[in-house]
């Protein structure tokens, strides 16, 4: 009736006006007064749930949502050392260090990629130390070992050390990642970085489709039923590395 009012030239009183600037400027008396009319009738259900939904988006922030990446990644990932996680305890602080790292050496990284870059860095940790460096979990995927569950889009779209760029091409939706180049390599040892600086070497380089051809390669993937977790066993003879 007001908007109506407007409409036929009519001027809101100062009251009135004071009251909607009110509304618009204060998130907390919109929603009481939205509570309001929806409880005496004057809305009906449909409406009042798209405003309160539309409300509760506004008031989740950027970091509350990073902070949901972060829990959701950590409770998936978080196990006692075993050997599918190359005894190693996951830290997705390194791991953000590490992609960082990594995307700062590589132009283009790929998704797809990175998933290897990673997997090749812990199995020749495992080789050479008998333990892997992020205590990441792998499984076996069509193209390649990946992070289980998929978590590796939860882990792409934390932004603290690095950001993700999703665009299309002829072929289809591509996803990269790209350093914000403010890396943290101190947990790590030197011959920790010597590895990942020697995976990075060795792949840097090449196409998407020829990293994850080489991954095929490997005994892990090859004696690993689809889906299922590969065991660092097969560390223990790389091809990559002859």
């Amino acid at each position: 009736m007001t908007i109506n009012r407007y409409e036929r030239g009519g001027v809101p009183t100062k009251s009135q006006s004071d009251y909607i600037k009110l509304l618009i400027d204060n998130e907390d008396k919109f929603v009481e007064k939205v509570k309001e009319v929806y409880k005496n009738g004057s809305i009906n259900d449909n409406t009042y749930e798209k405003i309160m939904s539309t409300n509760i988006e506004n008031k989740i922030s950027k970091e509350d949502i990073q902070k949901m990446y972060r829990k959701v990644i950590n409770n998936s990932l978080q196990s006692k050392p075993n050997i599918y996680n190359g005894y190693k305890t996951f830290d997705l602080d390194l791991v953000e260090n590490i992609i960082s790292y990594i995307s700062s050496k590589v132009n283009n990284l790929s998704i797809t990629s990175l998933n290897k870059y990673l997997w090749f860095i812990d199995i020749l940790s495992f080789n050479q130390r008998g333990v892997s460096i992020t205590g990441l979990t792998y499984q076996k995927q069509q193209y390649g070992p990946t992070i289980i569950e998929q978590k590796y889009k939860e882990i792409s779209l934390l932004d603290d050390k690095y950001t993700r760029n999703d665009y299309e091409d002829e072929s289809g939706t591509k996803t990269i990642i790209i350093s914000n180049k403010n890396f943290d390599l101190s947990k790590l040892k030197d011959s920790e970085i010597e590895i990942i600086n020697k995976i990075i070497k060795l792949l840097k380089n090449k196409k998407v489709t020829d990293i994850s051809n080489m991954s095929h390669e490997e005994e892990g993937w090859k004696k690993t039923k689809k889906f299922e977790e590969i065991s660092f066993e097969y560390a223990m003879d790389l091809s990559i590395i002859k």
